[in-house]
């Protein structure tokens, strides 16, 4: 088997298939898709999702009393957002190959591939918050990871 270091995105893909038996073709991307958008309708109906977006009022008020500013702005509403295919398999190639310093052996927090991508990823669905003001003394933190959305 030849070890050489694929060196782009087609290299990768020819790589993951010779070495791992995994092709990647349109049948890949519109499984990722399915399972993203899964994903994004569980996280949506969750008790964490409900949760924090019913405190945002909470967290501005407290903030504006502390502060007399407002920290967020009156229409604001955090959306979720899907790493899109392309994005995500480009990630899976610079974990892979690119930030290996181990290559040709797999990297230290093993290979990244089509049948552990979703539990070795964790940036799949993300949001954006959008403050006027951070104050890190008086914003209060939420952590969401991929294990909470199953």
């Amino acid at each position: 088997m030849d070890t050489k270091k694929p060196q782009n995105i087609d290299e990768y893909k020819k790589w993951l298939k010779e070495k791992h038996g995994f092709e990647i073709s349109d049948r890949t991307k519109t499984h990722y898709e399915s399972v993203t958008s899964i994903i994004k309708q569980n996280l949506e109906k969750s008790d964490f999702w409900s949760q924090l977006t019913e405190n945002l009022k909470e967290y501005n008020e407290e903030y504006l009393v502390k502060t007399e500013y407002s920290l967020l702005t009156p229409v604001f509403k955090p959306e979720l957002d899907l790493k899109s295919f392309d994005s995500f398999l480009l990630k899976t190639f610079r974990k892979n190959i690119l930030e290996n310093k181990r290559w040709p052996d797999e990297p230290e927090a093993e290979w990244i591939l089509p049948n552990n991508w979703f539990t070795k990823i964790n940036d799949i669905i993300r949001t954006l918050f959008v403050v006027k003001y951070l104050d890190l003394n008086r914003i209060r933190c939420a952590t969401y990871t991929s294990s909470n959305a199953r």
